[in-house]
């Protein structure tokens, strides 16, 4: 946490009023002294300290310019800004950033997983994850096997509903090339951003998965990894990215909202930490200068007033 203090207007543009608040204060003095002169022509010098009577003169001219300097408002900044961790849900919700999720769409995924198929659960923790993530994330869902292909890009509720659509019926699993191309979309968004493998680890086509995540931690880009029954290669991608790994299997289905929560979490913060923006600043303003210049003006004028020296 780290702490500045600055200061300066509220209305910055009422401090335009001052050269004519110079012209009325320079008057208000002339003027007096003019009197003063008269004064002392016709009746000889004025009773009381000559002293006094400037000073009673320059308290109008104070006065004058220092309801100027209250009207603009200055204030006194105190900003604090503070790292969000992982408890911060709400702050975590309120950031946007672009996550990818590359499902596994090959026909293992099809196989018999706790009284449901690898894709089927695969498919309620997405939801799950998807529930959490908040309406400033934008989904980029793709699906890959032996080719990569993109699904949706939108809100989350979209990419949900997408995912009805998706069916292990494909042959190969090129996770290489998937990691590949969501690096660089992710890279090309310009925005905070996290990848999310979700595949049985049954790589058997296309470029080194281990080599194309070792690419996620010379960039600095986070990559969750959810294994769905057999992890495979996916301990490894998962290590060679500095990612977590998450285990999907008839042990963790009932446990399976939590994991899901947990994961987003995850996504989103590790995304703003690679950006240098997983942080908040909160900014208090304080105006009782201002209160303070009113209430001595006042006490000027009044001073000047009951001093003899009429405005």
């Amino acid at each position: 946490m780290s702490m500045s203090i600055s200061a300066g207007f509220g209305k910055p543009y009422m401090l335009g009023l001052l050269p004519i608040a110079a012209s009325i204060a320079v008057f208000l003095w002339a003027r007096s002294r003019e009197r003063l002169r008269l004064i002392a022509a016709s009746m000889g010098p004025p009773r009381g300290s000559w002293v006094l009577r400037e000073g009673l003169a320059m308290a109008k001219v104070a006065a004058v310019l220092l309801i100027v300097l209250a009207l603009a408002q200055p204030y006194v900044e105190n900003r604090v800004e503070r790292r969000i961790d992982i408890s911060d849900t709400g702050l975590l919700r309120s950031k946007p950033v672009v996550v990818v999720v590359l499902l596994d769409a090959s026909k293992s995924m099809g196989y018999p997983m706790g009284g449901e198929t690898r894709m089927e659960a695969a498919k309620r923790f997405l939801r799950g994850f998807l529930e959490g993530v908040g309406a400033n994330t934008t989904v980029h869902l793709v699906v890959f096997a032996g080719n990569t292909t993109p699904l949706y890009t939108g809100g989350p509720e979209g990419a949900a509903k997408a995912l009805d659509s998706v069916e292990p019926v494909y042959r190969y699993t090129a996770i290489g090339d998937a990691l590949a191309y969501a690096l660089g979309f992710i890279r090309a968004s310009g925005l905070p951003g996290a990848v999310l493998l979700v595949s049985d680890g049954g790589q058997n086509y296309g470029s080194d998965p281990v080599q194309a995540a070792s690419a996620y931690r010379r960039g600095h880009v986070p990559l969750l990894v959810v294994a769905v029954d057999g992890p495979g290669v996916l301990p490894d991608v998962a290590a060679a990215a500095g990612g977590r790994l998450y285990r999907l299997d008839p042990y963790t289905l009932p446990a399976l909202s939590s994991v899901s929560g947990e994961a987003w979490r995850e996504a989103r913060l590790e995304a703003l930490q690679a950006r240098g923006e997983a942080k908040i600043v909160e900014v208090e303003r304080n105006y009782s200068a201002s209160l303070v210049l009113a209430v001595f003006a006042a006490v000027l004028v009044v001073v000047s007033a009951l001093g003899g020296e009429p405005w």
